[in-house]
């Protein structure tokens, strides 16, 4: 999975190898074609008027491609389910569901696997666990602390560059009007490996 190469094995992600330059310029393309990947299995999802539920580091598979490169798939889609279905329905892993969904607020939407993504992509770029991280800063529960607010820390050695914090940032907003669509994530990496 994702998980074990960017938290349980020894990867240099971005914030790892800040000191760097040319490295983290690798890490950080290699993140933003994974992170558009992601964004892809999102989108196909989601076309299909559907949400994950439960996109996390755990339910991307990684495998080798032919030329070598690293494929991206997204597992677990048994918690899957179509917009019009959900109900009232709570799915997912607390470190990763969306503030709405644990205020039982709204139901699942898209934007539910937005906020999912932020943590994701956090998680990408120090490689370190969300819910460990968010657990270290908090006396009470994890479902308490992300209801109240708290995310994880962008101010940890080797930080993103700003205009990728202020994405993560907008994706995991509390609000769900204001996080972006994955079409919108998907185009921000791509002109990030454009230039």
């Amino acid at each position: 999975t994702l998980k074990d190469k960017i938290i349980n094995e020894d990867y240099d992600n971005p914030a790892k190898v800040g000191k760097i330059y040319s490295v983290q310029v690798e890490q950080m393309e290699e993140m933003a074609r994974m992170v558009m990947e992601i964004c892809e299995g999102l989108r196909y999802i989601h076309n299909k008027d559907m949400v994950h539920r439960d996109l996390k580091l755990e339910n991307v598979l990684i495998s080798k491609g032919p030329n070598g490169k690293d494929i991206i798939k997204l597992t677990d889609v048994g918690l899957t389910k179509s917009i019009t279905d959900i109900g009232g329905t709570i799915a997912g892993s607390p470190a990763y569901m969306a503030p709405e969904i644990l205020l039982q607020t709204e139901i699942h939407n898209r934007k539910a696997d937005i906020y999912s993504l932020a943590i994701v992509m956090w998680e990408m770029w120090y490689g370190i666990d969300a819910a460990d991280h968010i657990q270290s800063q908090l006396y009470g529960t994890l479902e308490s602390a992300v209801k109240g607010g708290l995310r994880p820390s962008m101010s940890l050695e080797h930080k993103p560059p700003a205009d990728w914090m202020a994405l993560i940032k907008r994706c995991w907003d509390f609000d769900p009007k204001n996080r972006p669509e994955v079409d919108d994530v998907w185009r921000f990496f791509d002109n990030f490996l454009k230039h």
